[in-house]
């Protein structure tokens, strides 16, 4: 019988603290955020790549830790979520936002860049296109921004965590 895990954790993400319950069993589990549920389940033999289900939705979903960063490409964008240390007590409010630079979320090859240096964008426009395991990745703005630099080129192979394109945010209206 599969070994039954079951956690529960407090991370940070914007600046604001995230309750996240998991319990897992073999490779498959269920998860919530914030009162929000779904089902996820690791792909055998592909390092970090989820499968994440949620109401009707489904999509693939990638992983990656780093100390106490956890980094989540999910839709076309990168989120960064903090462990906090233990008895820390999380930022208030919505500090940081959306991350200036896009990175890469998996070891690929730039297939498409679809925008140039100092191309205004907005939220969710496609920013480039990156190859992994046989499968197309696009990955979108994060909020409404300008093309800073472009760090990459078409046929680069990158590594996972590596800065694609820096972004020059708008302030929030």
């Amino acid at each position: 019988m599969p070994e039954q895990t079951r956690a529960q954790r407090t991370l940070e993400h914007a600046g604001t603290a995230q309750a996240v319950e998991l319990e897992a069993e073999g490779t498959s589990a269920t998860f919530r955020v914030d009162g929000h549920g779904g089902s996820l389940c690791w792909i055998e033999g592909a390092d970090g790549q989820l499968r994440v289900h949620w109401g009707e939705h489904s999509t693939f979903a990638y992983l990656r830790r780093e100390g106490d960063t956890v980094w989540v490409h999910l839709d076309g964008a990168t989120h960064r979520f903090t462990i906090p240390a233990p008895g820390a007590r999380p930022r208030a409010g919505n500090a940081s936002g959306p991350e200036p630079e896009v990175r890469a979320p998996m070891t690929g090859t730039v297939r498409r860049i679809q925008v140039h240096a100092g191309q205004q964008v907005e939220k969710g426009h496609p920013l480039l296109a990156l190859e992994a395991m046989k499968m197309e990745h696009v990955l979108k703005a994060p909020a409404k921004a300008t093309v800073e630099t472009i760090l990459c080129r078409e046929g680069e192979t990158v590594d996972l965590g590596s800065v694609l394109l820096r972004l020059e945010l708008d302030p929030a209206p």
